[in-house]
């Protein structure tokens, strides 16, 4: 029922038979009431309440809005404003789901860590309202070892001293209730029950130093395993593998520190280690059931780096090339926030890419940020990062990478004169134009004429291959003609040409 208090403040009192309500759902059209026709309405005169059943009646997850639009008091004075209240209906319980150990498992642990996630999609859940009872007591937010964050609840049964024994099954009632507005309706109650039961037999180890699939760049390593068993340990039986090294208590390899034991700092050469807990014996000589393995993993490798834009030790024409340089690691991962790019020595901002948790590029645009390089300049980039263990120091490197800057070339051709008579000194002229190294040298040509305006030479028809200063992307001549025929000394004009323009030409001396 949804209830609305109505007085006429000078006490004239109400006209019942104007009121005129209106009910509108997510669920259900727009319906309009009048008191004295539908019976949804009802007024109390003596306390002035206008009391709505809406019908049918509201269901769960609907969002209804109630309002007076109309109503006049005995002298037809009518409302000043129309009065609505908006609500949500919540009639479902929180959902629970997701239990670990799962219901009926057999586990090997004498206290284990109980988890599940409760959700509700109106209310919310209450944290105050969700329980664990075992045995007939009652565990919730305040108590040790119980925690909620966002959708999952953990309770480490061993904060509060539990720790069951071989073979016995363990009923746990799991409870959560919802958050409606106070002062209205009860919370809607969810309830589950959760059964498991602890493996008979002997010792339960776990391996805690480091953790299982933990990564790890130390250079050795103390390796530890906690042991349980409700009717305790026969330390002294105690035996683990290391990579199928045996190692003992009473070998005297292995030592005991309360409910663990510890080998002493090892040195491992191999990226994957193996530990196994392959015999312990409790005081009723019952030995474990079956090994136990667990395994961990060694990276000495820092991330490494490859420049993929522009590529490494080559030429650009444009003075703001973009930089990206791909990152990868073999093992821990990168910690992005140990990532440094320096360009000629500057530090500088970069975007990231990730492209999964052991790749990503990272890119520097200097025209985002008004940075030109100079014509002429060679670039230098130097990267640095770390990886990401989980136990001791990171593995860092870092790499520099460069690049050159296409100068600006106008039309010239050096040394002039030259002379081509095989002595080591200026046997052959090279000639410079613009765009010389921002393109292909194919894309150039090169024709040599005498004084008379007779090509002797042309680069196009030359397929000789004798000209080593092609293969760097240069021009050049030696002197000869297309044929490989030395010409007499003398003046020399020369045409470079572009797709059949001109872009350069002069004339040079030929001296022997």
């Amino acid at each position: 029922s949804i209830v609305f208090k109505i007085y006429d403040p000078q006490g004239e009192g109400i006209e019942e038979s104007t009121i005129v309500v209106t009910i509108e759902s997510n669920l259900r059209p727009r319906q309009t009431l009048r008191y004295g026709i539908d019976s949804e309405l009802i007024w109390n005169s003596a306390e002035s309440t206008l009391v709505v059943h809406p019908a049918p009646p509201l269901s769960n997850g609907e969002t209804t809005t109630v309002c007076v639009v109309e109503v006049t008091d005995t002298l037809d004075n009518a409302l000043d404003d129309t009065s609505c209240i908006r609500f949500h209906i919540d009639l479902t319980p929180p959902t629970i789901w997701g239990f670990s150990p799962t219901n009926n498992e057999t586990i090997r642990t004498s206290s284990p860590t109980i988890t599940f996630f409760v959700f509700d999609s109106i209310s919310g859940v209450n944290d105050s309202l969700v329980e664990i009872v075992i045995n007939g007591v009652s565990y919730n937010i305040s108590s040790p070892g119980f925690r909620i964050i966002d959708t999952v609840v953990t309770f480490a049964t061993e904060s509060v001293g539990l720790r069951f024994t071989g073979g016995e099954c363990v009923q746990a009632l799991i409870r959560a209730g919802d958050s409606p507005t106070p002062g209205y309706c009860e919370p809607n109650i969810a309830s589950d029950t959760l059964i498991f039961c602890i493996a008979v037999g002997g010792p339960i180890g776990l391996m805690v130093k480091p953790s299982p699939d933990a990564i790890i760049s130390c250079d050795s390593e103390t390796i530890g395993i906690v042991i349980n068993d409700i009717d305790g340990v026969m330390w002294d039986s105690v035996a683990i593998t290391v990579n199928d090294n045996l190692l003992s208590v009473a070998g005297g390899n292995l030592i005991v520190r309360g409910d663990t034991v510890l080998t002493l700092p090892l040195t491992i050469n191999a990226e994957t280690v193996v530990v196994c807990l392959t015999k312990a014996i409790d005081s009723l000589g019952n030995n474990i059931d079956t090994t136990q393995c667990w395994q961990f993993f060694i990276d000495h490798s820092p991330p490494s780096f490859a420049m993929l834009t522009p590529e490494n030790g080559t030429i650009v024409g444009s003075r703001t090339e973009r930089i990206v340089v791909h990152i990868s690691d073999n093992m821990a991962g990168i910690d992005t926030t140990s990532i440094e790019l320096r360009v000629n020595g500057e530090l500088q901002d970069f975007a990231i890419e990730i492209e999964d948790s052991l790749n990503l590029t990272i890119t520097f645009d200097p025209q985002a940020l008004g940075i030109e390089y100079a014509p002429g300049e060679t670039v230098f980039v130097n990267v640095s990062s770390c990886d990401n263990p989980d136990v001791c120091a990171a593995n860092c490197g870092d790499t520099t990478f460069w690049f050159w800057v296409v100068p600006i070339y106008g039309c010239s051709a050096l040394p002039n004169p030259f002379t081509p008579n095989a002595d080591g000194k200026n046997d052959i002229i090279y000639f410079t134009y613009p765009n010389m190294f921002a393109e292909p040298v194919e894309n150039f040509d090169l024709v040599i004429f005498d004084i008379h305006g007779i090509p002797v030479y042309t680069l196009s028809d030359d397929n000789s291959g004798r000209l080593s200063c092609i293969a760097l992307n240069r021009l050049c001549w030696d002197g000869k003609d297309t044929y490989g025929n030395p010409l007499p000394q003398g003046i020399y004009l020369y045409v470079i040409t572009k797709g059949g323009e001109v872009v350069c030409k002069g004339s040079i001396v030929l001296a022997r």
